[in-house]
């Protein structure tokens, strides 16, 4: 393709969309070779400029995608090369991170363990009211991992596909099944459809 400012001006604002947008072939080489044809005149500045502002646009984009999308192996749609690269690596960094968050509840401290020793205090009566009222708040949240106590903002989507596992808006890992009908936050069901895992309903 031939580039032109224009060309690089319109594709800038059609990024400011929320999806990722679709770049043309070969954009990157098309982008070195005008950039080289600039050279020295005050069109390639302001170019580099916008070409700047275009891809820091769709890096955010990837790296919140990678948020949402890092308990899969899904590749979104639109990525370009080099941004694959970044989206990968930053899916790694947030495994890894989640990994070291999830073992912060897996250790007991030696206090701890010596604390329970040593409460004999401790009523069995209030320990199982504890544990019922800790199993009814996860059992609450397993069924409405996305809400926020509001039934507004809310649209109907079914799922087009299975997805073991996705991170919230809200921090919480839930899993859906092809054809499942859910209740889903508006800015999530539609970055859900954007990424082809659901429809409206």
């Amino acid at each position: 393709m031939i580039l032109t400012y224009e060309k690089i001006r319109e594709l800038k604002q059609l990024e400011k969309q929320d999806k990722l947008q679709d770049l043309p072939e070969n954009f990157s080489i098309a982008v070195a070779e005008y950039i080289n044809l600039k050279k020295g005149s005050d069109e390639e500045v302001s170019a580099k400029s916008l070409i700047k502002s275009l891809y820091d646009l769709r890096k955010k984009k990837i790296i919140n995608l990678a948020g949402l999308f890092y308990k899969t192996d899904k590749i979104p749609e639109n990525i370009e090369g080099m941004e694959e690269e970044l989206y990968l690596n930053t899916v790694e960094i947030m495994r890894k991170y989640n990994i070291s968050f999830e073992g912060l509840f897996n250790k007991q401290s030696e206090t701890e363990r010596t604390e329970s020793k040593n409460n004999k205090q401790y009523s069995q009566s209030t320990k199982t009211k504890n544990m019922f009222n800790s199993l009814q708040i996860k059992e609450d949240t397993a069924n409405k991992p996305y809400d926020n106590n509001s039934q507004e903002n809310k649209l109907k989507v079914v799922f087009l596909s299975d997805i073991p596992e996705i991170i919230t808006p809200t921090g919480e890992i839930c899993s859906f099944k092809k054809e499942e009908e859910k209740e889903l936050n508006t800015e999530f069901a539609i970055q859900l459809k954007e990424q082809g895992f659901c429809r409206f309903k």
